[in-house]
């Protein structure tokens, strides 16, 4: 088969419209990419966790031995983060988690973001609140556990307390009331004879 010179001007002509066009992009993907390799060109700007620390990756988290507690492990994660746990929270029953021991199962960890991390670390009510303003961290708990009991491990003891009603009595106002009440039983012990006699 062969080709009409007009054909072969035609095929010609399209593969230079195509081959300039696509340099055309490469050239101006070039001002806004930087080119790695011959096929890699990479867009310039931050990366996500760049944006946000938060989502960092983590790929592996091992906790030392001298961290014992969930509030210490926290604070190790969130070191040189640029975020820090919040001195005052909004629920005050989070210093008794950031108390509890570290599990077993949380000293190693990944891969996983910093935001997964923190809430695993807490658990499972609480709900992770960050202050993206001034980078602060904290936790609260849903509405439903707002209002919940406590459960004690053992059955308290109560105390009764007695209150007295009137004011203590003084060893001579008792000595009165027992000379009075003695007297009394006289009367009524003679006054039950007379009445017993006249019938």
């Amino acid at each position: 088969m062969t080709l009409s010179p007009y054909t072969f001007f035609l095929i010609l002509s399209a593969l230079l419209v195509v081959s300039n066009a696509s340099a055309r992009d490469l050239y101006h993907a070039n001002e806004t990419s930087l080119q790695v390799s011959r096929y890699v060109n990479l867009l310039p700007g931050p990366t996500n966790a760049q944006r946000n620390p938060l989502h960092m990756v983590l790929p592996n988290v091992a906790f030392q031995t001298k961290i014992k507690s969930v509030g210490q492990a926290i604070h190790f994660l969130l070191k040189d983060t640029g975020y820090k746990l919040t001195r005052y929270h909004p629920d005050k029953r989070v210093h008794r988690m950031f108390r509890l021991s570290l599990p077993k199962i949380h000293r190693r960890m990944g891969p996983l973001t910093l935001e997964q991390a923190l809430n695993t670390l807490s658990g499972e009510p609480w709900i992770l609140s960050i202050d993206p303003i001034n980078r602060l961290v904290s936790f609260q708990l849903p509405d439903h556990f707002r209002t919940s009991v406590q459960i004690k491990s053992k059955p308290q003891p109560r105390k009764v307390i007695i209150k007295p009603k009137r004011k203590a009595w003084k060893l001579t106002e008792i000595k009165q009331l027992q000379l009075q009440y003695q007297q009394a039983l006289k009367n009524i012990s003679w006054a039950s004879l007379s009445k017993a006699e006249n019938k």
